[in-house]
């Protein structure tokens, strides 16, 4: 049997129940698994692209003898695969390939090629049926994450994976219009009464409010100043505790403090503590840069904010969002 050096089909694999065409595949299966050079998703072709390429030939080779107990369909499959081109998505060959390992699957009925979102073992196996199980391991694990866009204008509920985005409906009840909601939101005389007395809300008196609604405070600000709105922070930072982290990044958005000032603040006996402080200070003096037009300047911080943000943090998501709009 003789079989045409045809590109391989992407195919995205979500689900366990998605493997069925390639269990049901007649063999001999080949399926190789190969990690993607680290430095290829900087963009850049050369090298790097030519180093998946040597890695590719590795991988290929790695069969040696064990071609030859499945004769000429065994060579045949093995030919089909040599050329790194008829296996490497576009996405790869142009170093914006979403995936850090590539899978392949070859037999004498289908061809299909996949990313994976972890990184491999390199694997090369060539026998009666497609060896799933690094794959398996990658459906086993939920990689769904929710996103939760705001503006004082609109709100959106995603449910995300790495490749797919769905909006969910909110409740009917959810305000999607700031003003709507501060015009109707009922007072909480619970947390009132519990900071005049010095209760479980702390003693800084009934409109000081927790650090997390300074981070909201600050969201609303960049979104505000985007859309043209005029700015509530210099109101709204007189209900902040002011004492505390992160007021110095709410002085810098008024334009109380500089950067360089901002970063000294975020200083903490606690090394984790500290460095989240730090990765806040880059990412809002970026924006603040962003907003003076300095480009160059804001896409340094932003850089700093992706490499010392924890990837659960706001700050990690809107540094690379800021650097995939300045096309960095």
């Amino acid at each position: 049997m003789c079989m045409h050096v045809v590109k391989g089909e992407l195919t995205t694999f979500e689900a366990v129940k998605d493997l069925k065409t390639l269990l049901s595949a007649n063999g001999p299966c080949l399926s190789i698994y190969m990690r993607l050079s680290s430095a290829s998703k900087e963009g850049v072709n050369p090298p790097y692209a030519k180093e998946n390429e040597l890695n590719w030939r590795e991988s290929v080779r790695k069969l040696g003898d064990k071609v030859a107990q499945f004769g000429s369909t065994g060579r045949d499959l093995l030919n089909s695969v040599s050329s790194w081109d008829a296996v490497a998505p576009e996405a790869v060959e142009k170093g914006t390939a979403p995936g850090k390992s590539i899978a392949v699957f070859r037999s004498s009925d289908s061809f299909h090629v996949t990313l994976l979102d972890s990184q491999v073992e390199d694997i090369t196996v060539l026998g009666p049926h497609f060896y799933v199980r690094p794959l398996l391991a990658e459906l086993c694990t939920d990689h769904t994450f929710y996103l939760l866009a705001l503006s004082q204008r609109n709100t959106r509920l995603l449910r995300c994976t790495m490749h797919t985005s769905e909006e969910l409906s909110l409740p009917g009840d959810v305000k999607n219009d700031f003003d709507q909601w501060m015009n109707q939101v009922k007072p909480d005389h619970t947390a009132v009464t519990n900071a005049m007395t010095g209760g479980t809300q702390g003693s800084q008196g009934p409109n000081a409010l927790a650090p997390k609604g300074a981070y909201a405070a600050l969201w609303l600000e960049i979104v505000g100043k985007r859309q043209g709105l005029a700015s509530r922070l210099a109101q709204t930072s007189t209900q902040l505790d002011m004492t505390k982290w992160p007021a110095p990044v709410v002085k810098l958005m008024l334009g109380q403090l500089t950067a360089d000032a901002v970063l000294a603040s975020a200083d903490d006996p606690n090394q984790t503590t500290k460095n989240n402080h730090v990765c806040e200070a880059n990412f809002y003096s970026g924006i603040i840069a962003l907003q003076n037009g300095g480009k160059d300047e804001a896409a340094k911080l932003f850089r700093l904010a992706v490499d010392g943000c924890p990837k659960t943090y706001a700050e990690w998501y809107g540094a690379n969002a800021e650097l995939k709009a300045l096309g960095r």
